[in-house]
This record gives C-alpha cells, sequence and structure tokens, in this order.
C-alpha cells in the first residue's frame, strides 16, 4: 500500500480500518523547494475516516487533509492544463529502493525521491459536504 512506503505512517493507520487508495483527489498543493530537492504534495483525502480522533469529532470536522514531503527529487516532470487539480496519486517503493510517484489527471506529475514521509494529518470542516 501506497503509505507503507513513507515514514510517520503510525497516526493514518489508526484512522482508517482500510486506508483509501488516492483516487480522483483534489491535489490542494504542489511545491518544490531547497532547490528542487523537496517535493511537498498536500490533497484532500478522498474519504472520511472511520475512526477520527475525540477533538475532529467534536469540532464537527468532515473533512481530512494530508500533507506529505518527499526529499532527494530526481526525474521530475510536470503538466498541467487547468489550475484546479485533481487526480489519483500512486506511491510506491521501486527495486532500486526509491519512493516512485505518479500523479495523472489534469495536473500529470512523475519524479523519483529517496525518502518521503507524512508531514501532517489534519482534520477540517469543508463547506457543502
Amino acid at each position: 500500500m501506497w503509505y507503507n512506503c513513507l515514514d510517520n505512517n503510525k497516526f493514518l493507520l489508526t484512522l482508517y480500518e482500510l486506508v483509501p487508495e488516492l483516487v480522483d483527489v483534489q491535489i490542494t498543493k504542489l511545491a518544490i523547494s531547497d532547490s528542487g530537492n523537496r517535493i511537498t504534495i498536500a490533497f484532500k483525502m478522498p474519504i472520511y475516516p472511520d475512526f477520527p480522533p475525540k477533538k475532529w469529532k467534536e469540532r464537527d470536522y468532515n473533512a481530512v487533509i494530508m500533507e506529505l514531503d518527499f526529499f532527494a527529487i530526481s526525474g521530475l516532470k510536470i503538466s498541467a492544463n487547468t489550475n484546479y487539480y485533481t487526480g489519483k496519486i500512486q506511491i510506491k517503493r521501486a527495486e532500486n529502493q526509491l519512493v516512485d510517484i505518479v500523479i495523472s489527471g489534469n495536473i500529470n506529475a512523475q519524479f523519483h525521491a529517496e525518502a518521503g514521509l507524512i508531514q501532517s494529518v489534519e482534520g477540517y470542516i469543508l463547506k457543502g459536504e
């Protein structure tokens, strides 16, 4: 599963009975930093957790945003045809132990990273849900 390629995934595993695949997700951030050595991807999880924290229930959160960081980037390619990004995010470990990331949708991106981690998982209120 995609989350097994990432460090700091324990909290995510407590939220879901079965962590969803990242299909048709709204991508809210794709940032390149540290002279191209770091890529941050933030997106709305496709399904609200089965076991949200008590604090999220008390605040009536109905959505989750996740932020991932990848380090030591190589082979970066990006193209987009709109400014509202949605797509499928695939994350898997390659035979050479790099993490391969492929985003396909109305934004297309692919790159390799030596490491990836879950930077944050946060609940919020999505209006209109």
